[in-house]
Formats: C-alpha cells, sequence, structure tokens
C-alpha cells in the first residue's frame, strides 16, 4: 500500500529533512562567519605592517634629505672658513667653528646610537637562555615611589619625547621586548572599562582578619577564554583620608601587590621581580611593566592609576587603580616566545572613601587570571594576606568593626 503524501510518516519525515537541512545551512553559515573574521584579521595585520613599513621607509627619505642638507651646509661652513672673510670678524670665525664641531658631535652621537642599538640588539639575543637556567637578579633595589621610578627611568625620557617606539630591557638581562606607547585615551579606556566592572556589590559572606567577605563567582572572559576570579574585601580604618592616602602614593612601588603570579610561584621570591616605569601622563597616571624571572619569565604591562575626587554622594573619596593593559600594536608586536609569557585579566583597585576627618571606609577588590578552582582558592588565601600584611602596616590604625 502506497503512503499518502498527507500521512503523518511523510510529514515527520518532511519535517527531519527540513531541520536537517536548517541544522546544515546554519553550520555552512557560522564556518563561512569565522572564516571571514580570520581573513579579516589576517587583512588587518598585512595592512597595519604596510603601513608601518611605509611609514619606516618615508622617514629613511626624510633623513637622507636632511643629512644631505646638513653636509651641504657644513661643507659651505668649512669653504667659507678657510678663506680670510673681508671683513675679519672674531665673532664670524667662532660661529663658523661652533658649526663644524657640532657637525662634528652629532656625527659622533650618532654613532654612539648605533652602538647602543647594536648592543641592545646582541643583548637580546644573548638574553635567550634555555629553559633549564634560571636567571638570578643581580640588582639591587632601592626603595622608591611610583613618581621617582618614573623620573629615574629612561623609558619615560622616550615617552616624553613623543618616540613612537622603543625596545625595552630589563635589569637582569631577561629578553627584552618592543613597546608601543599608549594613547591617554587608550589608557582612560582601560580604566573607564574596569571601573564599570566593579560596580556591583557582591553579599558578605565571612570575615577574615577584620575584614568583610565579598567573593564572587569564577567568570570566564569571553574573548580570551581564561577563568578569572573575583573577591572584595571591606572594613573601617581609623585613619584620616590624608593619611591613608600619603602611605600608599608615597608606598615603594616594589612593595605594591603583585596583580598575578605564575602558578608555581611562591611569595618570599620577590627578589625575581622588576618593576618598571614606561610613561607617565600626570603625576597620578602611569604605565609599567613587572617581570617576574624563572624558566619561563612572566610579566605583564600594568596601567596604574590614582583618582582623588567625590562621589556621587558628595563624599570624598581616593582611587588607586592598577590593572593589566594592552594594546593591538602591542599585541601584534609581540614576539611569540618559549621562555615568555605575558599575563592578563588581573588587577586591583583600593578605594578609600571619608567617613569623617579620623575614620575612612576601605574598599580592597581584587582579581586574577586563573587556570582552575584551585588556583583560585589559592589566590583568595594569597589576597587575603596582602589585607593582612596591609593592616600590620598601619599599626598605628585602629580597625572598626564594620557593620
Amino acid at each position: 500500500m502506497t503512503t499518502s503524501p498527507n500521512t503523518p510518516s511523510a510529514a515527520t519525515s518532511s519535517s527531519l529533512a527540513h531541520q536537517w537541512a536548517e541544522s546544515l545551512t546554519k553550520s555552512w553559515s557560522d564556518e563561512v562567519k569565522d572564516e571571514w573574521r580570520r581573513e579579516q584579521r589576517r587583512q588587518n595585520s598585512k595592512r597595519f605592517r604596510t603601513r608601518k613599513q611605509h611609514e619606516l621607509i618615508q622617514l629613511r627619505r626624510e633623513q637622507d634629505h636632511l643629512e644631505l642638507q646638513v653636509k651641504r651646509f657644513v661643507a659651505a661652513l668649512s669653504q667659507s672658513s678657510t678663506q680670510k672673510p673681508t671683513n675679519s670678524s672674531e665673532l664670524y670665525s667662532a660661529l663658523c667653528r661652533l658649526a663644524i664641531e657640532g657637525e662634528t658631535l652629532m656625527r659622533e652621537k650618532l654613532l654612539l646610537k648605533q652602538e647602543l642599538y647594536r648592543h641592545e640588539y646582541f643583548l637580546g639575543i644573548a638574553s635567550k637562555t634555555p629553559e633549564s637556567v634560571v636567571v638570578v637578579p643581580k640588582e639591587k633595589k632601592i626603595p622608591q615611589s611610583v613618581l621617582d621610578a618614573s623620573k629615574k627611568s629612561r623609558w619615560v625620557a622616550y615617552a616624553r619625547r613623543e618616540q613612537y617606539g622603543w625596545c625595552v630591557n630589563f635589569p637582569n638581562e631577561e629578553p627584552s621586548f618592543f613597546f608601543y606607547p599608549f594613547t591617554r585615551e587608550e589608557f582612560d579606556g582601560v580604566i573607564k572599562t574596569t571601573l564599570a566592572g566593579l560596580s556591583t556589590d557582591p553579599l558578605v559572606v565571612g570575615k577574615i582578619f577584620g575584614w568583610n567577605v565579598h567573593p564572587a563567582p569564577l567568570t570566564r572572559n569571553a574573548e580570551t577564554g581564561s577563568l578569572v576570579a573575583h573577591v572584595r574585601l571591606t572594613t573601617r580604618v581609623k585613619c584620616s583620608l590624608k593619611d591613608a592616602d600619603a602611605m600608599v602614593s608615597s608606598s615603594d612601588v616594589n612593595s605594591w601587590p603583585l596583580l598575578t603570579t605564575p602558578t608555581a610561584w611562591r611569595r618570599g621570591d620577590e627578589t625575581s621581580v622588576s618593576t618598571q616605569g614606561l610613561q607617565q601622563f600626570d603625576l597620578n597616571s602611569h604605565v609599567l611593566v613587572t617581570n617576574i624571572c624563572g624558566q619561563v619569565h612572566f610579566r605583564y604591562v600594568h596601567l596604574d592609576l590614582r583618582w582623588p575626587r567625590e562621589n556621587e554622594n558628595g563624599i570624598r573619596e581616593v582611587l588607586y587603580v592598577a590593572v593589566v593593559g594592552d594594546t593591538e600594536a602591542n599585541a601584534q608586536a609581540r614576539e611569540s616566545r618559549t621562555d615568555v609569557q605575558w599575563a592578563r585579566d588581573s588587577g586591583y583597585c583600593i578605594r578609600f572613601t571619608e567617613v569623617n576627618e579620623t575614620t575612612i571606609d576601605v574598599t580592597y577588590d581584587r582579581w586574577s587570571q586563573s587556570e582552575s578552582e584551585n588556583q583560585a582558592q589559592e589566590l583568595f588565601v594569597d589576597w587575603a594576606q596582602v589585607v593582612c600584611r596591609w593592616s600590620q602596616r598601619a599599626t598605628s590604625f585602629k580597625l572598626i568593626e564594620s557593620g
């Protein structure tokens, strides 16, 4: 007996075929979209490299043109200096000699600069040590605030001269990297995004060392795919806003909490950590880089902001924000190495809110990339130790039980 097209069996077969066709079409569509995105990224990278090559060629042409003009000018001065001028002026002769000496010094400066770049290049090659060799730090750290570190940093000096980018070396022969400076807009954008992510207020679940604990569940970064652990710790301190601000802002940059650490790293290995200033936008806005030595060097570029302000209720407060930051230019320029690991998705925010002239509320937000739930628990223990040390440091301040 022949099945009618209108029977339930025929309708079911037609429905299954329709669903299969829709599923197949969606799968093809997703594959096409993924391939289109990959092609867009390849084209963007290609255009970026081509643009930089053209800019470099143009700069070299301008350099050659300027050098030719200088040579012609110096040759004319040299020729005129050998001839006795009709007006024998000592000032004229002195100016000629100064011009010639200045050109000679310029040549010597260029030669020294070339030697410096050559030295940095070979230093970068020599620093590619085998993974089995652990670099032992040799530099003695001198306590200094972030402002002092920025004043002494040659990288900050490069940024002030509006250098397009430069090779960053470390004091203990760690592998170098090329850094493109942040724009003010990029810096502010990272800070704004960070503070927006801290707008929620998790519930209090307990106390530790006099601090209220507001844990947040593990989340996964949609872009990087990494797990992110987050906790908020709050308390009330018998201390003026001015004194608390001064204590943090003048603290040694090497004593700041590390935003994140490698899995096998244990506290007490601070001698393997080095922090350098890269940029300074103003007295309260800095870009730094931190490197933790090891068989694999663990490092991150971080943006640091001190922000005194009045909150939405008109109450005075001071925020300290430190967050791992990156730009497209730096991500593309970063060399892929087996002996260097770059961290991400980590930072902290300290908020001092004035209660009265002698009391402040302290909010300490902390988050970091995590490989597993077990590591997240280890991070929480480490963060609790940080606030415990902070409390010990402020021995003259009396903790007030927060309600």
